[in-house]
């Protein structure tokens, strides 16, 4: 991509070009943010940026409430399970104590058939007894009591049927009390029912809360993620934002700074690789492609006048020394210029203005990297003859001597 393509993507003004409908136009990116010019001011990275924090700040609070969210949720759906077992418990007790009940009932209608029983056999013998007939065969002492003529036989007689009757009342007496006590445990077997019947029905509704309280609370979770994943997303996007300003005003400021492109042209004599256009391109920005490759040096590139003479010089200088000279660096990309900047601060050009960055400098070796080598001083003689010298503030007497160090002026 040129120059020119890029300042036309990024938005930014190329240097020596106005705008055919305005000269002078604002420009609104997606970000929301305006551009005079298309030219990010300060106050544009700095509204941009308050923005990002914000919404860093947003996330923050989103992903915070988000945690907290989660928690009540765990902690409402411990509360189901709780309620869940509560119920299932009460289900569960509630049906034993229907069991109890029905169980109780049985044995109060058994106990009442074995009573009416009692009193109808009661009732038959005490027929039987006083208006006389076969029955009597059934009980032979009474037969006898009852055939004797004293007194004291009518008394005898009468003593036995008292027995006989006390000892079928006694009889009944004790089916009654048993009908008592069943009624007494039937009531008990009812009321445990029924309140077993209450504590399921409560379970039952604290489980219907609970079961409503762990959907309401996922409903919230659901709304939160989704809230979060849009602030995210919108963050992202405004961090995008703000880096492609960071950018273009970067790419101003070294515009501004070099005096735009247009520079770097190829001035001098080219064999077959002619390059690209090279003044398209700021500092450090040159595409490989337009760059012709050192045949001398397999791997580095160069302007193609630049590669041209060097390759002249380079079978010179083995036709003297026997070899090709060593080559440890050409072309040197912004990135790459900013990277050693930062690793050797007092060594490196300022990113932008070094003549690597143009395509138009080499670092050697072999020798040729010591003063007062053999190697060193025939480059130092020959090398204008082919366009390549030695800088003045790289010599031993320079302000930052670099024996190593050739450029290209042709």
């Amino acid at each position: 991509m040129t120059v020119v393509a890029l300042l036309t993507a990024l938005a930014v003004p190329v240097p020596g070009t106005t705008s055919a409908a305005d000269p002078a136009v604002t420009v609104t990116s997606p970000g929301g943010y305006a551009v005079t010019d298309g030219v990010p001011t300060p106050a544009d990275l700095q509204a941009q940026r308050r923005k990002l924090d914000e919404l860093r700040q947003t996330v923050q609070e989103q992903t915070d409430e988000l945690s907290r969210a989660t928690a009540d949720l765990e902690a409402a759906a411990l509360e189901a399970a709780t309620a869940l077992e509560a119920y299932t418990t009460a289900v569960r007790a509630s049906q034993q104590a229907q069991a109890v009940e029905d169980r109780e009932r049985r044995l109060l209608l058994e106990a009442r058939l074995e009573l009416a029983q009692n009193r109808r056999e009661l009732g038959r013998w005490a027929r039987q007894a006083y208006q006389g007939g076969a029955a009597y065969e059934e009980h032979p002492a009474v037969v006898t009591l009852l055939g004797a003529r004293s007194t004291d036989e009518a008394a005898t007689t009468l003593a036995l049927l008292r027995g006989v009757g006390r000892a079928k009342g006694r009889a009944v007496n004790a089916v009654e009390a048993a009908e008592r006590r069943q009624n007494v445990a039937t009531t008990r077997a009812g009321s445990a029912a029924s309140a077993a019947a209450a504590a399921q029905s409560a379970a039952a509704e604290a489980k219907q809360a609970r079961d409503e309280a762990v959907a309401r609370q996922r409903g919230k979770v659901a709304t939160l993620e989704t809230a979060l994943r849009s602030t995210t997303q919108e963050a992202a996007e405004a961090e995008a934002e703000e880096r492609r300003l960071r950018e273009a005003a970067e790419l101003a400021r070294r515009l501004r700074e070099s005096g735009g492109p247009g520079g770097n042209a190829v001035t001098g004599e080219v064999g077959d690789c002619t390059g690209g256009d090279v003044a398209l391109y700021l500092n450090g920005e040159i595409p490989l492609e337009a760059l012709c490759p050192l045949a001398a040096a397999p791997g580095h590139r160069l302007r193609a006048d630049a590669a041209f003479a060097f390759d002249k010089l380079a079978g010179e200088y083995a036709r003297t020394f026997g070899r090709l000279p060593c080559v440890s660096d050409s072309y040197r990309d912004y990135p790459s210029q900013v990277s050693l900047r930062a690793r050797k601060p007092g060594l490196a050009a300022v990113p932008g203005t070094s003549n690597h960055g143009w395509g138009t400098a080499v670092d050697l070796c072999g020798g040729i990297e010591s003063f007062g080598t053999p190697q060193h001083e025939w480059l130092v003689v020959n090398g204008p003859m082919f366009g390549w010298y030695h800088p003045s503030w790289a010599q031993a007497g320079g302000s930052k001597p670099e024996p190593w160090h050739f450029e290209y002026g042709g």
